[in-house]
């Protein structure tokens, strides 16, 4: 009986070493000439199948100023994720990859263009959702502070060959989107 008690009061212990949550904040370079800077705050969900590789579920909330007219976006990547670490233990680097689906919000001026003199006029706000595909590629080194603790330092990339419509005017013109984003995070090993 004491050892399927032990077995039982054990097992989710063991089961539980395996996975690790990670809260990390990031600024972004985005590479399009109408987005000024980006923030991130990204929460993720790690299972370790070995000492070197995991692979996981994140969730992010980004924060995109458009342009100085005060336009603003806001995508909420919902990604898997596989990471590979150059070593089992001590002061680790990584490459990590990601594919998903991000949700973008974006409010923005209105124009409009008023014949026969094409001159563009502010009309008022708008705001539209849409979805699009997410893909992202990244490497940094995972810093031990604590047996259950680490520091992560990272960069990553991310792409998504569908971008924002800018206004009404080019209705139909769906730009892509691509960032560089550094990263600075903490893990945690549950």
């Amino acid at each position: 009986m004491r050892i399927i008690l032990a077995v039982l009061i054990l097992l989710p212990t063991i089961a539980l070493s395996q996975y690790s949550a990670r809260v990390s904040y990031s600024q972004g370079n985005p590479t399009y000439r109408w987005i000024y800077s980006s923030e991130s705050v990204d929460l993720s969900v790690m299972y370790a199948t070995s000492e070197q590789w995991k692979f996981g579920l994140t969730i992010a909330w980004q924060y995109l100023m458009l342009n100085s007219d005060g336009n603003q976006g806001i995508m909420t990547p919902l990604s898997i994720s596989a990471r590979y670490y150059t070593s089992e233990k001590g002061l680790r680097g990584y490459f990590e990859g990601q594919a998903g689906i991000v949700r973008r919000y974006y409010h923005y001026l209105n124009y409009s263009k008023f014949n026969p003199s094409d001159e563009v006029v502010l009309t008022g706000w708008n705001s539209a959702i849409h979805y699009a595909p997410l893909y992202g590629l990244g490497l940094g080194a995972a810093i031990p502070l604590e047996p259950s603790w680490e520091l992560n330092l990272g960069m990553q990339i991310d792409v998504s060959p569908k971008g924002f419509q800018r206004s009404n005017i080019d209705a139909n013109v769906r730009d892509g989107f691509s960032q560089t984003r550094l990263l600075i995070g903490i893990e945690y090993k549950l």
